[in-house]
């Protein structure tokens, strides 16, 4: 059985506001790709419904965001090449997560999936959450298969789609 890790006393995991943009820029912005800017249209709309952006603090800098579409019919998901069938009105998109890179290893990432369960299952009726793992994101797969996600349908060479089935949902 997997255990989660213990997280730094010092780190904080939230829901984003609108009052947090402009520190996502000055904290998380210097350290985006180009794979990763992309986002930054997705920081614009925190506040309204569908899309729920959760971070990670640690003292009074932000390390880590982990974006969340709680409708993925209304989400980035759909401009891949998934088959728009397979994706139900009940479905959540879990889309990028990223930590600085001094934050890494830190253990953010188990937490904060933990905070994204306990939203879903508190606030909607989310019955499964989808994420693209992309083969090039070390661990990355490993990490959501440990977590309880499973592989959905191979979408592209690099990419797999994964959903979650929650026992509480």
């Amino acid at each position: 059985p997997y255990t989660l890790p213990k997280l730094d006393d010092s780190i904080i995991i939230r829901i984003a506001v609108k009052s947090d943009i402009d520190q996502i820029k000055n904290d998380i912005y210097p350290f985006l790709t180009e794979k990763e800017g992309n986002d930054k249209r997705y920081f614009e709309k925190i506040g309204t419904p569908n899309v729920q952006c959760f971070l990670a603090e640690k003292g009074s800098k932000l390390v880590h965001y982990s974006l969340l579409f709680e409708n993925a019919k209304n989400s980035p998901i759909m401009q891949t090449p998934v088959i728009g069938s397979k994706i139900k009105s009940t479905d959540a998109y879990m889309g990028t997560v990223f930590t600085i890179p001094e934050a890494r290893g830190l253990r953010i990432m188990p937490h904060t999936v933990l905070k994204i369960f306990s939203y879903l299952n508190e606030n909607t009726n989310v019955q499964r959450i989808l994420v693209i793992v992309h083969k090039s994101t070390v661990g990355a797969e490993r990490f959501y298969h440990r977590n309880g996600f499973n592989v959905m349908n191979k979408i592209q060479a690099r990419n797999y789609l994964y959903f979650f089935r929650n026992k509480y949902f």
